[in-house]
């Protein structure tokens, strides 16, 4: 499983009682294809860092966009600990 991801500065999730998220995409693949149509847990390491737990879905291709609060507006800055499986393997 590769999982690469890109993450940018940006201004998401200003709003009131949220902890400022940048933009977060990213590839998913298996043995050189797409991991397509599958559910990705992004879920932060230490409890410090006011972040919480992240999730995406892939599309056919293996892509992605993070979500914390609303539909793409990314993750919050820091370490997560990555799962990514089908609706069947429990991720």
């Amino acid at each position: 499983l590769i999982l690469p991801l890109t993450a940018g500065c940006g201004d998401g999730g200003s709003s009131a009682g949220r902890a400022k998220t940048v933009p977060l995409t990213g590839k998913v693949t298996l043995d050189g294809k797409p991991y397509a149509n599958s559910k990705i847990q992004l879920i932060p390491q230490g409890a410090d860092t006011g972040a919480r737990t992240s999730y995406a879905q892939t599309k056919d291709d293996g892509s992605f966009t993070a979500t914390t609060y609303v539909t793409g507006d990314g993750v919050v800055p820091g370490k997560y600990t990555v799962k990514a499986g089908s609706d069947g393997d429990g991720a």
